[in-house]
């Protein structure tokens, strides 16, 4: 199963840590995770080093960007996952309009 994460804010706090411990548990199951996230944090970077592949887009640039719809559609055409889990609600519209 493969697993796309996608959530607009990078920086830490909940939903950072939440992520930084479901991926690997995921891992120890089968579970195929990468994630779609901003550059505005070390979320990115710590699943990258984990080993998680990590694709950076502009989610936190403005409060909508119909560029970054398209580019997040073009992820997902792309990397064709089993699920898309979409974590907050800026992450949440962009992954709605994308999918």
């Amino acid at each position: 199963m493969r697993v796309v994460h996608v959530m607009a804010s990078a920086e830490s706090g909940g939903g950072s840590s939440y992520l930084r411990e479901l991926l690997p548990q995921l891992a120890l199951l089968g579970v195929e995770s990468e994630l779609v996230t901003s550059r505005n944090g070390p979320l990115g970077p710590a699943l990258a080093d984990a080993g998680f592949k990590v694709r950076y887009l502009d989610l936190m640039g403005s409060r909508f960007s119909v560029r970054t719809v398209a580019e997040l559609r073009s992820i997902l055409m792309d990397r064709q996952p089993s699920l898309v889990h979409l974590h907050g609600t800026r992450a949440g519209l962009y992954g709605a309009l994308a999918c």
